[in-house]
C-alpha cells in the first residue's frame, strides 16, 4: 500500500471507527492514544510504500477496502508461482533488480524506500510488484518455525496460537538474502517500522497488491 492510498482511509476515518478494528487492535489503539501511522522523515512520497504501520492497523486498513491481508502460503505463491522461483523473477539474484542493502555485492544501497514499481524486473508471475525489498509485509499467519512441516504444503492456514506474526519479502535495509520468496521473519503485531508496510488481498483481484 502507498501513503496515497493509506492517507485514504484516515480522512475517511478509519483511526476513530472501531468497525474496522478488532477488539484486541482497537483496545491497543485507545490504550496507545493512536491516531495515525508512525511516520518517518524521507519516507513520505505518496507513492512510497506506507511504512510505520502495525499489524493491528494493516488489518483494519484491509477490512476498510473490503480485502484481507494474504496468508502466508498466499504471499509466498503470489511470490513464487508455478515455477517455484527462488526470487520473483528467476532463480538468482541479480543486482539492481530490488530495492535492498546490496553493498555485500558491491552493489547499491539507497537507504530508503522507492517508490512503488519503481524496479521493473522486481515483478511477480501474476504482476505483483516490490515482492522482494523495499519494505516488510504482513501476513495474517502466526509464526511458528516449522509451519509447513505442521500443516502441510496444500495452502496451509497456519497456527492457530502464537504472539508474533509472519512478515515477508526483505526490506530496503536488508541484504540480498531477505529478497528471497522463501524467506520467513516474525514481529509482534504491535512493531511499527521504517522497513515494514503492508498489501492486501483486494476484492476487485483477489491477488495481492503493492
Amino acid at each position: 500500500m502507498t501513503n496515497a492510498a493509506y492517507q485514504q482511509f484516515r480522512d475517511a476515518g478509519g483511526y476513530s471507527n472501531a468497525a474496522f478494528w478488532t477488539t484486541a487492535s482497537w483496545q491497543w489503539l485507545q490504550t496507545n492514544k493512536i491516531t495515525g501511522p508512525r511516520d518517518y522523515p524521507g519516507f513520505g512520497d505518496a507513492q512510497q510504500p506506507r511504512i510505520g504501520v502495525s499489524f493491528y492497523e494493516a488489518m483494519a486498513y484491509a477490512r476498510w477496502r473490503d480485502g484481507t491481508l494474504p496468508t502466508e502460503a498466499q504471499w509466498e505463491y503470489a511470490a513464487r508461482g508455478p515455477k517455484d522461483t527462488i526470487y520473483p523473477w528467476g532463480d538468482s539474484y541479480i543486482l539492481g533488480f530490488a530495492n535492498v542493502d546490496e553493498r555485500e555485492l558491491a552493489g547499491i544501497y539507497r537507504g530508503y524506500t522507492t517508490p512503488v514499481g519503481s524496479y521493473a524486473k522486481d515483478v511477480t508471475w501474476i504482476g505483483a510488484y516490490d515482492m522482494a525489498g523495499n519494505a516488510w509485509q504482513w501476513t495474517t499467519d502466526l509464526y511458528v518455525p516449522d509451519a509447513y512441516a505442521l500443516s502441510g504444503r496444500d495452502n496451509p492456514q497456519g497456527p492457530s496460537t502464537g504472539n508474533t506474526h509472519v512478515v515477508r519479502g526483505g526490506a530496503w535495509g536488508f541484504d540480498q538474502d531477505c529478497a528471497m520468496t522463501m524467506y520467513r521473519f516474525r514481529l509482534r503485531p504491535e512493531t511499527r517500522s521504517a522497513s515494514l508496510g503492508f498489501r492486501i488481498i483486494s476484492p476487485e483481484s483477489g491477488q495481492p497488491t503493492s
